[in-house]
Parts: C-alpha cells; sequence; structure tokens
C-alpha cells in the first residue's frame, strides 16, 4: 500500500509481502538452477497458512514440475538443483 504525505511516497508492506521478498531474495542468493527441458527458472509459493515454501514450474516442454512444501528454502533448493533430468 502507498501512501503520499505531502511530496514523501511512504510504501507499507504486509508480514507476507516481507517475508515474500526476503525468501525471493533468498532464492537469488542460493541460485536456484534453470529447468533444463526450457532453460526457465520455477516460480516460490508460500502456503496459505504454515511457514512453508514449493517451488512450481510450468515447463511447456514437460509440463507442471513441482517439489513438495518443505519449511526450509535451502532444503527446497537443494531438492530442486539435485533433481533428476
Amino acid at each position: 500500500m502507498n501512501v503520499m504525505q505531502g511530496s514523501i511516497r511512504i510504501r507499507f508492506r504486509t508480514p507476507h509481502q516481507e517475508e515474500m521478498l526476503r525468501a525471493t531474495q533468498e532464492l537469488k542468493e542460493r541460485k536456484v538452477k534453470t529447468c533444463p527441458f526450457c532453460g526457465e527458472k520455477p516460480d516460490l509459493i508460500k502456503h496459505h497458512k504454515d511457514p512453508m515454501w514449493s517451488l512450481l514450474h510450468r515447463c511447456p516442454v514437460m509440463g507442471p514440475l513441482t517439489i513438495d512444501w518443505r519449511e526450509s528454502l535451502s532444503d527446497l533448493v537443494r531438492q530442486w538443483n539435485t533433481r533428476k533430468q
């Protein structure tokens, strides 16, 4: 949400948005590999209720690819990067 106060723009983020920003930055730092079939990166999905994450990729060659829910982003990235090709 953006709020204008005079000439200063103040941006408010919900806790969920802050968490997604941190997680997205962590994924960039951990260097998530691209799909071996189409070359695109997966999308990060946050569970609506629990502190869990998943990776989802809609590959135009192989169809939907997903990694099950994990609490740890590092475990999630490791599983994605070491999957069978």
